[in-house]
């Protein structure tokens, strides 16, 4: 049988493994939110490479508006999640009023054609349980989507006396993370993220979401839903 080569990235402590969605340091899984994950993955493939912030937006979130914040957000969070403190190495460049450069030196490797080699199964064995928190994820988050789908399907259908004269706007609240575990905070943050996402693929003509980072500053509000509403300019 014929196997698909596979490849992984090395810099620095760090292994990149795009196809698995994995980052380890020195053997350890980083938990990455799925388009910072991405938004690593884009950058390290294109190493030593200014990109531009319109492209890099254009392949985290193709074909879908959000605002050049989300970008910088997915920035921060990765500088966080690699180490970087300030007057020491940098792995992510920023090139004023332009884009994003990875840096440091980048190594791919390439997997055994015939297969995994006996490390990458035992990587794969230690990771499991990440992989399945990812897959768990995504399916609580189809779910929701699917709830979300339903209800814009029903709003839309529903008998109206005139067309909506501008489009409806929709907010994403921050999502909460019930665990009591703080390290599985990037769930309930990547949810979010996602939900806006999937949502703004919709009915982009008619129907709009309010950017994660005009979301995310009432994570820890207190405020009702009906104010929150109000202060976004919102209509669900």
């Amino acid at each position: 049988m014929r196997h698909e080569a596979k490849h992984f990235y090395e810099f620095g402590p760090f292994r990149l493994d795009p196809a698995e969605g994995l980052l380890q340091r020195e053997g350890h899984a980083i938990p990455l939110p799925p388009k910072v994950f991405e938004t690593l993955c884009v950058l390290v493939e294109n190493s030593g490479h200014l990109l531009d912030k319109a492209e890099l937006m254009q392949r985290i979130w193709p074909n879908t508006f959000v605002e050049e914040a989300n970008l910088a957000q997915n920035v921060f969070s990765l500088r966080k999640a690699l180490g970087e403190r300030e007057g020491e190495l940098e792995y992510i460049e920023t090139v004023a009023k332009r884009g994003y450069r990875f840096v440091a030196e980048v190594r791919r490797v390439e997997c055994d054609s015939h297969g995994p080699s006996a490390v990458t199964r035992e990587m794969a064995a230690e990771h499991a349980p990440v992989r399945r928190a990812q897959r768990a994820f995504v399916g609580i988050g189809l779910a929701i989507v699917l709830s979300g789908v339903g209800l814009a399907a029903w709003q839309w259908l529903r008998p109206r006396a005139t067309p909506p004269a501008r489009k409806i706007m929709l907010a994403v609240l921050p999502f909460e993370n019930l665990s009591g575990d703080a390290e599985q905070e990037y769930l309930s943050d990547g949810l979010t993220e996602e939900m806006i996402t999937q949502l703004a693929r919709l009915n982009p003509e008619h129907m709009a979401v309010i950017a994660r980072t005009s979301s995310m500053h009432f994570k820890t509000s207190k405020k009702t839903v009906a104010e929150i509403g109000q202060e976004l300019g919102v209509d669900y």
